[in-house]
């Protein structure tokens, strides 16, 4: 019996101490289709923090955002994710497409992780011997 699955390359973006006042970064793609998978942010004590991943610039839709205070490991939603409007399209990113980082915070911020995956995947047929 054969069953299909898929297979992909994931990968991260690891960004270190963002400081307060606001900060931008563009993170440029060497040429990769990818989809965020998951996003998160890491502070000890943060009371106010908006961190915002988006496509190419500040005008593009919003890929993953976290607006509530950070303390330790706080995973972000998803474009698709309640409260955020978007779609599960904005958290897709073509070989041309950058990361474009916002973050405005009452202090600085230690971490942030956005995790991806290549996209689109492989298919893979698992066979049972």
């Amino acid at each position: 019996m054969a069953a299909t699955g898929v297979i992909c390359s994931s990968f991260g973006v690891w960004v270190n101490n963002m400081t307060n006042p606001a900060t931008t970064m563009t993170i440029s793609n060497p040429g990769r289709s990818f989809k965020i998978v998951g996003f998160d942010v890491y502070d000890s004590n943060q009371p106010t923090a908006d961190v915002t991943v988006r496509k190419n610039s500040g005008a593009g839709n919003i890929a993953a955002r976290i607006t509530t205070g950070v303390n330790g490991w706080n995973q972000g939603l998803l474009a698709d994710q309640a409260p955020l409007t978007g779609t599960v399209a904005d958290t897709e990113f073509s070989s041309t497409d950058d990361l474009y980082i916002e973050f405005v915070a009452s202090g600085d911020i230690n971490a942030i992780l956005i995790r991806m995956v290549a996209n689109p995947s492989q298919p893979l047929e698992i066979v049972q011997t």
